[in-house]
């Protein structure tokens, strides 16, 4: 029988957060499933042999009256232990009236959740550990990883952008990146990765980026799948990120990520040492109300910053 961690996100992003939660539960009990609501997370997990299967939940779901076919659903995916990331009544009984032994979060801490320091007490608190690491690494195929590093010249300064993001809100001026790019590119030879999905609007952003810089020294991850994408960035010195799944996966393949944050909390970017938070101007702390204008955050602190990494 099997033992699985729920990871209820349909954001590539918030899953891996807890992945360094979901290895400390393999170190102790073995592989382990995971089930997730995220069609991407099978991919960019492909090689990790800490995860012995990964399912997503596309159905019985969403609906509560749904309740009794999703506990038949998880019973026939027999599970012996389930561990949900998420302060979910339903989910819970679910599991519970299928006969398998559940543990999620506390009902009562589902206001402000925070996503990294609940992870975190939830995993030492069922694994009784008395530490337990908020950080780790996602894993890579080893053929894939030698010939992407042949094909990545050294002699450059190989940098991750990450333009798009999750809404308005949370996005900086296209501008602005083309601006530091070029501010970079005056600095050092650089080869630019543009990370974006296959969707008809985050190719058109890349686009916009892309036109402005010689075709030979700029490539776009739009026709990659992630576990493509992943040997790609991790050959990277730099990555300059929206609020995007992108910042994780750089920082989980041992990339200084910059993350810019107009509206993405702490809980999302504060549990690896290569995540560099940039804040706004006049902002010590950020939530999901702040909604700091995107101007606040001047194409030269992100240069400066930048200079001093890559250094």
């Amino acid at each position: 029988m099997k033992v699985g961690c729920f990871l209820p996100y349909v954001g590539l992003g918030s899953c891996l957060l807890h992945l360094s939660y979901v290895h400390e539960f393999a170190k102790k009990k073995g592989p382990i499933t995971i089930l997730t609501f995220s069609k991407s997370l099978e991919d960019a997990l492909k090689y990790d042999p800490n995860v012995k299967e990964i399912i997503v939940v596309s159905k019985f779901h969403k609906k509560l009256f749904d309740l009794f076919k999703l506990s038949n659903y998880l019973k026939n995916l027999n599970f012996k232990e389930l561990y949900i990331f998420k302060c979910s009544l339903r989910f819970s009984l679910a599991s519970k009236l299928a006969g398998i032994y559940t543990k999620s979060y506390s009902f009562y801490k589902k206001n402000n959740l925070h996503l990294v320091k609940q992870g975190r007490e939830f995993t030492m608190k069922n694994l009784q550990l008395k530490s337990c690491e908020t950080e780790t690494r996602l894993c890579l195929n080893k053929k894939m990883q030698d010939k992407t590093k042949k094909i990545m010249d050294t002699g450059f300064k190989n940098i991750l952008i990450a333009p798009s993001s999750s809404g308005a809100t949370t996005m900086w001026k296209l501008s602005y990146f083309v601006d530091v790019m070029k501010k970079l590119e005056k600095k050092f030879n650089c080869f630019f990765v543009i990370a974006v999905d296959s969707s008809e609007r985050e190719r058109k952003i890349a686009k916009e980026i892309t036109e402005t810089f010689d075709e030979n020294k700029i490539l776009t991850l739009s026709d990659k799948t992630i576990s493509q994408a992943m040997p790609i960035i991790a050959c990277c010195d730099l990555s300059i990120c929206n609020d995007t799944s992108f910042q994780h996966l750089s920082c989980q393949l041992n990339v200084p990520t910059l993350i810019l944050r107009f509206d993405t909390p702490s809980a999302y970017s504060s549990y690896s040492k290569l995540q560099y938070p940039i804040y706004p101007d006049g902002y010590s702390e950020i939530n999901h109300d702040t909604r700091a204008n995107v101007d606040s955050i001047s194409v030269e602190k992100i240069f400066d910053k930048s200079l001093s990494l890559l250094n």
